[in-house]
């Protein structure tokens, strides 16, 4: 920051909007930390670490060349140039590690070379290629945090559920798990890329990676999530369930003032239908005093019961919710059904 590294500028709209010193630390702080943990995190297969950093770095080195930042291209090229050196020796079977001192020095070091090489970068530039570019290293982390407040852990303690290790337990190998990262960790940088030539391409870019993400975490298969979406499904049929609740409890509102069979069918009709139901029948008491004529579109069956249905539900196999009606002292003037062809 006091070398006048930092995220000083958000240029998410076509202006850009400045940031002063009091948003522009903590942000930069903030992902300077992010990154630098990030590539601690999926430091956990042989190769996996280093080689998501390669793409990364190859991202910063179009970047930089792209606002004409000589300095931080130089960097970046060597940088990616010690990491395929140490890749070599490093991919499995390695024979070399990082530690924790390494992945948290590429990090670091690729978090603010991100930072210095979009300094004069083009609108959208300093700000979604970055993002793009980490995308699989950030995922990690996103995917991380969520998982541990689902399940009620720590954020701050470790376990064996990042992405790679869920690979694993999926069969792959070792070296196999790390190839499919390696696929991963180049869209993530080959979309950020696209970004450099076409920022117009932001929305199609971040559809595509909200796409894969869900395809991938659905095939991972956590049990966070797949609780969390069972959650969600839950929810929404619940809400569906108010709703219906609503629309019955306006019906019997409207069946008070009704005043002729017209209405009364009228009314049941549109309520039964919004809910799901084909058709209903009523009881033969109803009928009396009634003329057939009167009933219409209502019909009489062969017992004497009225029966209506609004598809072509009369050909089909139905299912029927019956109910017997009561209007006090122990009167009971038939019963109501509820008429679909499936449940």
């Amino acid at each position: 920051m006091l070398g006048g590294i930092g995220v000083h500028q958000l240029d998410l709209f076509p202006a850009g909007v400045a940031l002063g010193h009091l948003l522009s630390l903590p942000l930069t702080v903030v992902w300077v930390l992010l990154i630098t943990n990030a590539f601690n995190f999926i430091d956990g297969l042989d190769g996996l670490a280093a080689g998501s950093a390669l793409f990364s770095a190859i991202v910063v080195v179009f970047t930089s060349l792209r606002a004409h930042n000589v300095t931080v291209t130089l960097l970046a090229v060597a940088l990616g140039g010690v990491i395929l050196g140490f890749l070599r020796f490093n991919f499995h079977p390695a024979s070399i590690f990082l530690g924790d001192s390494g992945s948290m020095f590429i990090g670091f070091t690729l978090a603010t070379l991100a930072l210095a090489g979009s300094q004069k970068a083009p609108t959208m530039i300093a700000v979604a290629i970055p993002v793009v570019s980490f995308g699989f290293p950030l995922l990690d982390v996103a995917l991380a945090v969520l998982r541990r407040f689902l399940s009620g852990k720590s954020l701050f303690v470790g376990d064996r559920d990042h992405i790679h290790h869920r690979l694993l337990k999926r069969g792959l190998s070792q070296r196999n798990a790390v190839l499919v990262l390696y696929a991963v960790a180049a869209s993530f940088a080959l979309l950020s890329l696209t970004l450099i030539h076409a920022a117009v391409m932001t929305a199609f870019v971040l559809l595509v990676i909200g796409i894969g993400v869900v395809l991938g975490v659905q095939y991972l298969g956590y049990p966070e999530f797949t609780e969390l979406q069972g959650a969600l499904r839950r929810t929404a049929e619940r809400r569906h369930a108010i709703a219906n609740n609503v629309a019955v409890r306006r019906a019997v509102e409207s069946l008070n003032l009704c005043a002729d069979f017209g209405s009364l069918y009228t009314i049941v009709k549109n309520t039964l239908e919004s809910i799901g139901f084909d058709g209903f029948r009523l009881g033969a008491t109803w009928t009396e005093g009634f003329l057939e004529s009167a009933l219409l579109p209502v019909k009489l069956t062969v017992d004497g019961e009225l029966q209506t249905f609004w598809c072509d539900a009369e050909t089909e196999s139905l299912w029927e919710l019956r109910l017997e009606l009561s209007s006090g002292a122990h009167n009971r003037p038939g019963a109501f059904h509820f008429l679909a062809r499936q449940f």
